[in-house]
C-alpha cells in the first residue's frame, strides 16, 4: 500500500510539473509574435500531450495495475517535491515578466527539471503498457525540438547557448544511464531487471482483460561448445544474432529479455494459441539460416500459454518455471525443438 501511494504521488507530481510547463509556455506565446510565438505554442502543445501520458499511468496506478518501479521512491518523491516548489516560483515570475529575455532562462529551468529520471523511466513504460510507441519518442522529440529551435527565437541572450549545451549533455547521459540499468549491453534487449519491471504490469493488464498470454523460453543448443571451439567473441555474435531474429518475429507489444547466459525469455500479453507453433518455427528457422557457414546454430524452445485467472503475478512466475521446464524437455528430447503446453 505504501509503495502504491508513493508511486501515485510521483505520477501526480510529474503531471503537475508538465501542467505548469504548458501554462508557462502559453503565457510566453501571448507575449511574442511570429516564429518565437510559434515556438512557444509548439512547446505548450507537446507538454499537453505529455499530461495525457501521466493520466494514463495514474489511472493504472490507482487501479493497482502499475507496481512501484523505483528502487528509491522516497528519494524520487523528495526530488520532485523540491522541483514543484521551484516551478511555483517560476510561475510567479512568468506571470509578472518584465524582462523578455527572462523567459529563456525560465524555459531552460523547466526543461532541466523534466530531465529527471522519473520522466524518462515512466514514459518508457507507456510505450509497452499502451502499445503506444510515441510516448518516449515524443519525450525525445520535445527535448530535441527545444535544443534545436531555441536559438532561432528572437533576442536570445548569448549566454543561454551554454545552458543549451548543458541540457543536451545531461539529456544524453540520463538516457545512457537508464539504458544501462534496464538493457543488456550486448544484445540490446531488456536485461533481467528491465524485463521483470515491465512483466508485472503487463500480466496485471492481461488478467484484467482476460487475455490469453504466453511465456516463451529460448536457449541456444550446445552454446558452451561454440564458446569453447570458436571463442567468446564468436559466441557473442551468436547471442546477438539469436536475439535479433527473435525480436523481428514478435510484435512491439510483446517483451523480450535476456534471462541469463544464452537463454532468452519472451512474454506475449495477448496471443492466439494457434499462432505460437508458427512463431516458434519461424524463430528456429531464422536462426538456422542466419548461422555462420562454419556452424549449425540451433535453439530449443519451451512455451506455456493460457489465462491468468486469480493471482496474475504468482501465476505468470509459475508459467516461467514451467516454460523453462518445457525448454529443457525439448533439449533432452533431441534439441532444435519446441515444446508447448497449455495451463488451462
Amino acid at each position: 500500500m505504501k509503495d502504491t501511494k508513493s508511486l501515485i504521488r510521483i505520477l501526480e507530481l510529474c503531471e503537475n510539473i508538465d501542467i505548469n510547463a504548458a501554462y508557462i509556455y502559453e503565457r510566453f506565446a501571448e507575449q511574442c509574435k511570429g516564429k518565437t510565438k510559434n515556438f512557444w505554442l509548439k512547446m505548450m502543445a507537446e507538454e499537453q500531450r505529455h499530461i495525457e501520458y501521466w493520466r494514463f499511468l495514474l489511472e493504472m496506478a490507482k487501479e493497482g495495475t502499475l507496481p512501484q518501479i523505483f528502487d528509491n521512491p522516497e528519494d524520487i518523491l523528495a526530488d520532485l517535491e523540491n522541483i514543484t516548489k521551484r516551478v511555483k516560483d517560476l510561475i510567479q515570475e512568468a506571470e509578472k515578466l518584465t524582462i523578455p529575455s527572462r523567459m529563456y532562462y525560465i524555459s531552460h529551468c523547466m526543461e532541466f527539471y523534466v530531465l529527471h529520471t522519473a520522466f524518462e523511466r515512466m514514459l518508457r513504460f507507456v510505450n509497452k503498457l499502451s502499445n503506444n510507441k510515441s510516448a518516449a519518442e515524443d519525450y525525445d522529440n520535445h527535448i530535441n525540438y527545444f535544443l534545436n529551435h531555441f536559438k532561432e527565437c528572437e533576442n536570445v541572450p548569448p549566454e543561454m547557448t551554454l545552458l543549451v549545451d548543458a541540457i543536451s549533455r545531461l539529456w544524453k547521459e540520463n538516457k545512457r544511464l537508464t539504458q544501462m540499468s534496464e538493457e543488456d549491453p550486448l544484445t540490446g534487449v531488456s536485461n533481467r531487471r528491465g524485463f521483470f519491471r515491465i512483466l508485472t504490469p503487463l500480466a496485471r493488464l492481461a488478467f484484467r482483460e482476460q487475455n490469453q498470454v504466453a511465456v516463451m523460453m529460448l536457449d541456444i543448443d550446445s552454446f558452451k561448445n561454440i564458446n569453447d571451439t570458436q571463442g567468446h567473441l564468436a559466441g557473442d555474435e551468436i547471442l546477438k544474432m539469436v536475439s535479433e531474429n527473435a525480436k523481428r518475429r514478435i510484435r512491439s507489444s510483446d517483451i523480450i529479455g535476456r534471462y541469463g547466459g544464452d537463454e532468452f525469455i519472451i512474454f506475449f500479453p495477448h496471443i492466439a494459441p494457434k499462432a505460437l507453433p508458427k512463431i516458434c518455427d519461424e524463430i528456429r528457422e531464422a536462426v538456422s539460416k542466419s548461422s555462420p557457414k562454419n556452424l549449425d546454430v540451433t535453439i530449443s524452445i519451451g512455451v506455456v500459454y493460457g489465462k491468468l485467472v486469480k493471482d496474475p503475478e504468482a501465476e505468470v512466475y509459475e508459467m516461467i518455471r514451467r516454460a523453462d521446464k518445457n525448454l529443457y524437455a525439448a533439449k533432452n528430447t533431441g534439441k532444435n525443438l519446441c515444446n508447448i503446453e497449455a495451463i488451462n
